[in-house]
């Protein structure tokens, strides 16, 4: 059994982040590799993209610097995984050693630049909007959870394979493990191309629990009801407002332009649907009572068997 054990300040440290580029874009490719149903697109992918699938190939590991995290774009979270430090690179990749051009840092660097914006470009880039948009929905629902149940609620209903008891978080595991916090907090990760969770330990950093999106059903509907009316993307931005979001965020979260994201903004501004406050060198975005009820309650689900799950510096859960 692994338990993760909260203290109030951990307790008072929880996030619910929104999309993860590069969480999404290493998900879908390692969903390729191992042969996931309906990602069976190969053949698209060019020779120049192997670099990134060979760092994929064994389902129960992945080199964590991969996925740097944070709400980033395509390029910085790019700039982010090519800017890795030689030693971590060289540490992580210890194990894949009988691909040659892993052993040296700067060949990495050299092989896996192009790999990324070949794979970018031919398998996922087109899936991004959907996956983006999926995630964003479910972040939304969470904090609405949290606004009407709080982090019980949010807990007790995070995914089938995980449950919740008196400030412990626990998932049913081949070995018997204790995780304190201390403070460090956690940070929820919403990835629409997962099919299990995954727990990723970053030394100095919150623990990270990256858990399929599966926003309950009534926001998404209400949602896809709202289309006709505002418009898809536009009904998307509302959606993706939540707790709180920056127009930088909203355009990263729905997929679209940072121009086209401030003037959907705009229209449900005057709608009355968003207030928007500028703080520093952002405009953070909030719903108003009126764009609240127009998304309608939260859906909950009932409590699910926990989790298995395999400890190490990425830990995948799995079914029994």
């Amino acid at each position: 059994m692994l338990r993760i054990h909260f203290t109030p300040a951990d307790l008072g440290r929880v996030q619910i982040t929104g999309p993860d580029v590069m969480a999404e874009l290493v998900t879908t490719a390692r969903n390729l590799v191992n042969g996931h149903p309906g990602t069976a697109v190969a053949r698209g992918v060019s020779s120049t993209a192997r670099p990134l699938l060979q760092l994929l190939e064994r389902p129960d590991a992945c080199p964590d610097f991969l996925t740097p995290g944070g709400e980033l774009g395509v390029r910085s979270a790019f700039h982010a995984v090519l800017a890795t430090p030689a030693g971590r690179v060289r540490e992580e990749l210890a194990d894949y050693s009988h691909h040659a051009w892993t052993r040296d840092p700067g060949t990495v660097r050299q092989r896996l630049a192009p790999a990324l914006h070949a794979y970018y470009d031919l398998a996922f880039r087109s899936q991004w909007p959907a996956l983006s948009s999926r995630a964003s929905r479910d972040q939304v629902t969470r904090m609405r959870m949290v606004a009407a149940g709080g982090l019980d609620d949010l807990f007790a209903h995070l995914h089938s394979m995980i449950s919740w008891r008196s400030s412990t978080l626990s998932a049913v595991c081949e070995y018997d493990l204790d995780m304190y916090l201390d403070g460090r907090g956690l940070r929820l990760v919403p990835i629409a191309s997962l099919t299990r969770p995954s727990v990723i330990d970053r030394p100095g950093a919150p623990l990270e629990i990256h858990y399929p999106a599966q926003a309950p059903a009534g926001p998404v509907r209400r949602v896809d009801a709202l289309g006709p009316l505002l418009g898809r993307t536009r009904a998307s931005i509302l959606a993706s407002v939540g707790a709180g979001a920056t127009t930088s965020q909203l355009a990263t979260r729905v997929g679209v332009s940072l121009p086209s994201a401030s003037e959907h903004a705009t229209v449900l501004r005057n709608a009355g649907l968003i207030t928007s406050e500028r703080v520093g060198g952002a405009v953070v975005h909030t719903l108003t009572p009126l764009g609240t009820a127009l998304l309608g309650p939260v859906t909950r689900r009932g409590r699910k068997p926990p989790v298995i799950v395999r400890p190490g510096w990425q830990t995948g859960l799995r079914d029994t």
